[in-house]
């Protein structure tokens, strides 16, 4: 019963949907129609509020470079990436000096 996580305001069970291969039953799918669906009674494992909000060009950058220095010492040896993360460290560290 999905009455649990969804909120509608009102639930009609369908009928059950049974697959059929070679004579015997071997799945069936229980539907449901919700009706009236109110999103501000959404659970928030649910729904975008799970995701923290970016506050600032300076908390984004931080979020890359610790996302890149990551994957570069993850286990591979890179010179590319490397280089890319000497360039968001140096551009994080400039914008954090002159803001």
């Amino acid at each position: 019963n999905p009455a649990g996580v969804y909120p509608f305001k009102k639930w009609t069970e369908l009928r059950p949907v049974e697959i059929f291969r070679a004579g015997r039953k071997i799945r069936v799918f229980y539907m449901w129609y919700g009706e009236g669906f109110s999103l501000k009674d959404l659970p928030e494992p649910y729904t975008a509020g799970v995701i923290p909000p970016v506050t600032s060009i300076k908390e984004s950058l931080k979020f890359i470079d610790h996302k890149v220095f990551w994957i570069i010492n993850k286990d591979i040896q890179n010179k590319v990436l490397d280089y890319l993360m000497s360039f968001l460290t140096f551009a994080e560290d400039c914008f954090t000096r002159f803001t």
